[in-house]
């Protein structure tokens, strides 16, 4: 992959292949993931010319050959008879936006409705498969825990998911938590803020959306971070978000300097005076939430063998 990309890069040096609009800047023709290949052009049908006998070259090369029946096309601000052209000419499925990989959107702009709507379909269509199931209230705690939370995990190391997104989230695991697959917002026992206390202050263990949202926000600002090893050696980053631009500013700007005869290096606070070089969303969350008094009484319910019936009995006794 590492022959395609210099090859891609090489094509549009040498104008066989136009920049998108908003790439010539930064010299961007292309990202890859996994196991796909994203090209950036101009929209023009001699660039895609150009892609194609790119691949053609690697095709020789490495005995690849690109598929065109699952290749998809995007085309924006061109006509429809460059469309039709295109789709007829190279054989290409024509696509629509907004693009989804691995499950997720790819935006350039704030995440409206419309954008995390299949994040809620998807969890209302998981708490709608278990209506088979006699789950009890555990049962049902677990799944929230392992389930549901994992979905919206995988949401949240990406993005930073609207306030009323994580309402609505927050509002289905509740009221399938206290009704089931029915979905009852009014038999709830307990406010759902009390529900997602630790253990050790009469919660369930389960951590409010708004914080998992705000550590995982600064995890991406940390991986964005040059490492220990790349600082002397590695080059200016580019970002589209501004806030990592700044960053990344701030780090060109001291770069360089050395303090005390040892090169700067970024830390992560894990205590109140303990740096180290690593992130640790755990010890990021404690240092983030506001922590409640401790419940004597929780070390005689959660313990390993214990049916945790006993403490959901008490929290839907207490008033």
């Amino acid at each position: 992959m590492n022959v395609l990309s210099k090859l891609l890069d090489k094509a549009a040096s040498v104008k066989e292949i136009g920049y998108h609009p908003k790439c010539q800047t930064i010299g961007l023709t292309h990202l890859s993931f996994a196991d796909d290949i994203m090209v950036l052009t101009d929209g023009q049908i001699r660039s895609v010319e150009g892609i194609i006998t790119v691949f053609d070259e690697f095709s020789r090369m490495s005995g690849l050959k690109i598929s065109m029946e699952k290749s998809t096309i995007f085309l924006v601000g061109v006509s429809e008879t460059v469309k039709l052209q295109m789709s007829t000419q190279f054989g290409f499925e024509s696509g629509s936006f907004p693009v989804r990989y691995l499950g997720l959107p790819l935006l350039t702009k704030r995440m409206s409705p419309t954008d995390y709507l299949p994040l809620l379909e998807k969890i209302r269509q998981k708490i709608t498969s278990w209506k088979t199931r006699p789950l009890s209230f555990a049962g049902r705690l677990a799944l929230i825990n392992s389930v549901l939370m994992s979905l919206t995990n995988f949401w949240l190391s990406a993005f930073k998911l609207p306030s009323a997104c994580l309402k609505q989230i927050e509002q289905l695991c509740s009221a399938f938590l206290w009704s089931g697959p029915s979905l009852n917002p009014h038999k709830a026992k307990l406010s759902w803020t009390e529900i997602c206390k630790p253990k050790a202050e009469g919660g369930l263990g389960l951590r409010p959306l708004k914080e998992i949202n705000m550590v995982s926000c600064l995890k991406m600002i940390w991986v964005s971070l040059p490492t220990q090893q790349s600082l002397q050696h590695s080059r200016r980053r580019i970002h589209r978000a501004e806030h990592l631009q700044m960053i990344e500013n701030v780090i060109t700007e001291y770069r360089g300097r050395v303090m005390h005869g040892t090169a700067d290096i970024p830390l992560w606070k894990h205590s109140n005076d303990v740096y180290k070089p690593s992130f640790s969303s755990k010890k990021t969350w404690v240092q983030l939430r506001e922590a409640g008094p401790v419940m004597d009484w929780h070390k005689g319910i959660w313990f390993f063998s214990r049916n945790t019936k006993v403490l959901l009995l008490c929290l839907a006794s207490n008033p």
